[in-house]
């Protein structure tokens, strides 16, 4: 009965170990060391607000430089939520918390993402193919939690991976509430039915100036509609375009 005493209090402490020390680098057994700064790689949440609002859900965006002459991939990462001392990136001190704390992360369904089975409050990769880059949805914590850090680690091959410097690393509080929080949501009541009709009139009949020449690729996309949360947005003002709508607009 000691024996058994003995061995589940080493067994305890050596988890609480793990879970606290948990570090954002690579998934293998050999890897060099970390690349200093983010080598243009940047954590972005959605709308980019001062502060966050208790329970609103953001997109967070984790992605590299993309120009007409260069489009950086990684294979690997992690995205990891922790309490913050301050909003001073300078002089904060990081730590594990609860989800009631420091919020919690929603997944996509667009299999690049996975909850990470090691590390509490992180997301990684589902797979090790190519990347420009990944979105996951945050929920923020509930009201008085403080400050939050969102911080990041990239994977570019076994001789450039990057974590937490620069653009990897966001710091956010809770803001002040909106006029529509404190007046509550709004909502419909009852259900309704809307009919939608759209009609393309862009042809090189009229349209017959600088008309593309390739015709057969000339042509308006199927119309896709479906219902989503208020705060959810497929695109921005100043946001970067997802690979799926660069290869809408180009093709």
């Amino acid at each position: 009965m000691v024996l058994k005493g003995i061995f589940l209090l080493v067994f305890v402490v050596f988890v609480a170990q793990e879970v606290s020390g948990c570090r954002k680098v690579p998934p293998f057994e050999n890897y060099s060391r970390r690349t200093r700064g983010d080598n243009g790689y940047r954590l972005i949440i959605g709308g980019e607000p001062n502060g966050y609002e208790p329970g609103k859900i953001y997109n967070l965006f984790l992605l590299g430089s993309r120009t007409h002459l260069r489009l950086q991939q990684f294979t690997h990462f992690m995205l990891s939520v922790q309490a913050s001392s301050t909003p001073n990136l300078n002089t904060a001190i990081f730590s594990m918390a609860s989800p009631k704390r420091v919020g919690r992360f929603q997944l996509f369904g667009d299999s690049l993402t996975t909850f990470n089975e090691k590390c509490v409050n992180t997301v990684s990769e589902a797979d090790d193919l190519p990347k420009t880059e990944i979105q996951v949805m945050w929920v923020a914590p509930a009201s008085g939690s403080g400050c939050v850090a969102l911080s990041a680690m990239v994977y570019e091959n076994q001789e450039s991976w990057f974590s937490d410097d620069g653009g990897l690393t966001k710091i956010i509080c809770e803001g002040k509430p909106t006029r529509q929080s404190i007046a509550g949501e709004c909502c419909a009541c009852d259900d309704a039915k809307y009919n939608f009709v759209f009609q393309g009139i862009w042809s090189n009949e009229t349209h017959p100036k600088d008309y593309p020449f390739a015709v057969w690729l000339t042509h308006f996309s199927d119309v896709i509609g479906a219902t989503h949360e208020t705060n959810f947005s497929f695109w921005g003002e100043n946001h970067i375009a997802t690979d799926g709508f660069r290869n809408l607009a180009e093709w």
